[in-house]
């Protein structure tokens, strides 16, 4: 036990007991003297509340309490005692040899239970050392769980969203709160603009009362930001968490620059972000795996998506508590092989130097791995939702025209005949069919037949002007056009633009019977939804007014309305 001057307080109203147990603690201390034993500082009382009024005003080590007092009896002398200093150890001196007050003294708080006459120093001198010990130990194992608790308590609020700037704001609060600093702030290393302020929490009314101050620290980050390349590289090859208490006793340059700035206590603490050889992939490669999986067809689940950063986590090196006792700045965390500077979580006080604690940095150090751990999910979050995005696309796109596919027609076309029931306005629909397609593929190759379904898409994609309206790829030869809104004179309009344009292209086609380019059937129809019919009636209507096209000599359009 690291002592130099053992103070204790002896809380004792019988004089004689008082001088004895002085004079063998005197005499315990000459015994040990060749063996560095520490100083007694022992200071005398008759009163709890003379005691009391010392403990406020004094540092001791460990009281030494009879429980026969002028102003307190028994066990509450105890209890008065441990409401005003529940930390320090008590050890009770007393005459009564009774198990039961000896058993309720030391549940009441007390370390140690001595009676009287039965003790020499040394057993008193071992009291006392055992009873600081057990109570560090208490203290230590109290302090621990109560961080444990704030630790989970503060990684499940940033970890509570999947959202990067909800995660980082929350950070920089609870942060700040925590430390009790004037300002927070993260800086993303790994951005299109490194050194960048993504979150910040600062007091509010150091805010209002110091703008200057923040806007000097601001310009000073501008500035390390030019060189900031360089910065983080000697921050990577430190491997550490910075921790300065006072930048005007700190000798280095470019500490003198924070103190100009009126930072006058700063804490850094890089955040690594893991990357593991089997995890990790680029966006391209993403990309590419995914644009596989669309060739081939498949659906992808949310097991097949890669995963863009490993949730593995390096194990941190704990780092010795008395280096931050030897140096302002010391180094408190090595990062894995793997590990990427991904920002830093800078804590930054201003007026008054701040000594910050070896537990508070290893607190920060233990919550800036789940930090970490929350961008990585954040992240890989946003990744599925862009392989969600493209899987959609998947779910609703033709591959070889890049037009809505027959899935999605079945689905709009529904929607918007149940919506137009509602609202009484008509719903037109196209069917385009292209002559002799058969024939085309036999004659030129397929490849060739795809080059000339999309170049038809294309025409289709120029036809529609409307949100709204939908061109999609119906099956095979086969393209239809939903039109909301829109009444048979529309439709028509839309209709013979499609095929004056198809005509313009003039894709040649020698196996056609109706003419050596490339043309199209068209069929369209109308109706004004209601709720008797379904909506399959209308394809009925497009679909005859189609065949009615063929049937007459194809390269024409057939309206509903007027033919049947």
């Amino acid at each position: 036990m690291d002592i130099n001057t053992l103070k204790i307080l002896l809380i004792e109203d019988n004089s004689a007991d008082a001088d004895w147990i002085g004079e063998i603690l005197i005499e315990e201390h000459l015994t040990k003297s060749k063996q560095a034993s520490p100083q007694v500082d022992l200071k005398h009382v008759k009163r709890v509340q003379s005691a009391l009024q010392l403990i406020a005003q004094n540092d001791f080590d460990v009281i030494l309490l009879d429980l026969s007092l002028p102003d307190s009896q028994g066990i509450d002398s105890i209890a008065q005692v441990k409401q005003e200093a529940p930390e320090l150890p008590i050890v009770v001196l007393t005459a009564l040899d009774d198990e039961s007050i000896a058993i309720q003294s030391v549940r009441q708080g007390a370390q140690d239970y001595l009676v009287k006459g039965r003790f020499e120093g040394e057993l008193l001198i071992r009291s006392i050392y055992y009873a600081i010990e057990r109570q560090r130990t208490e203290a230590t194992l109290r302090q621990q769980a109560e961080r444990e608790k704030l630790m989970k308590k503060m990684s499940d609020r940033i970890r509570q969203s999947l959202e990067l700037k909800e995660i980082l704001n929350t950070t920089v609060d609870e942060v700040r709160h925590f430390l009790q600093a004037d300002r927070v702030v993260i800086y993303r290393c790994e951005s299109d603009q490194p050194g960048e302020v993504i979150a910040e929490s600062i007091t509010l009314n150091f805010h209002q009362a110091e703008e200057s101050i923040v806007l000097n620290s601001q310009n000073l980050f501008h500035q390390l930001s030019a060189n900031l390349e360089q910065f983080n590289l000697e921050l990577a090859k430190a491997q550490a968490v910075q921790a300065i208490d006072d930048t005007i006793t700190h000798r280095q340059d470019d500490i003198y620059v924070l103190a100009e700035s009126q930072i006058r206590a700063i804490l850094t603490l890089p955040i690594w972000q893991t990357q593991s050889n089997q995890h990790l992939q680029t966006k391209a490669d993403f990309g590419t795996q995914l644009r596989n999986e669309l060739e081939k067809h498949s659906v992808l689940t949310t097991n097949s998506v890669p995963v863009l950063f490993g949730a593995k986590q390096e194990k941190i090196e704990q780092f010795k508590p008395s280096s931050l006792l030897q140096e302002p700045s010391a180094v408190v965390s090595r990062r894995g092989s793997f590990d990427q500077l991904w920002g830093m979580l800078v804590a930054q006080n201003y007026h008054h130097p701040r000594q910050w604690q070896n537990w508070e940095i290893d607190f920060l150090q233990q919550l800036a791995t789940q930090v970490a751990i929350a961008i990585q999910q954040s992240e890989l979050y946003t990744q599925l939702q862009i392989a969600n995005r493209q899987l959609e696309q998947l779910a609703i796109l033709d591959g070889l025209t890049g037009l809505a596919n027959r899935r999605y027609f079945d689905r709009i076309l529904d929607n918007e005949w149940h919506r137009l029931i509602r609202e009484q306005k008509p719903l037109s629909l196209i069917l385009c069919d292209i002559d002799y397609f058969k024939a085309y593929n036999d004659t030129y190759g397929h490849p060739e037949g795809d080059r000339c379904l999309q170049k038809v898409a294309q025409i289709l994609k120029t036809a529609v002007k409307r949100p709204a309206d939908l061109v999609t790829r119906y099956g095979g030869e086969e393209f239809a056009l939903i039109l909301p809104d829109t009444n048979a004179e529309g439709a028509l309009v839309v209709a013979n633009f499609i095929l004056k344009q198809v005509r313009k292209l003039r894709i040649p086609h020698q196996a056609s019977e109706i003419c050596n380019y490339v043309t199209l059937s068209i069929g369209t129809a109308t109706k004004i939804p209601n709720s008797h019919l379904v909506v399959e009636h209308l394809v009925k209507m497009s679909d005859d007014a189609l065949y009615q096209a063929k049937k007459q000599g194809r390269n024409q359009i057939i309206q509903y309305q007027t033919c049947c």
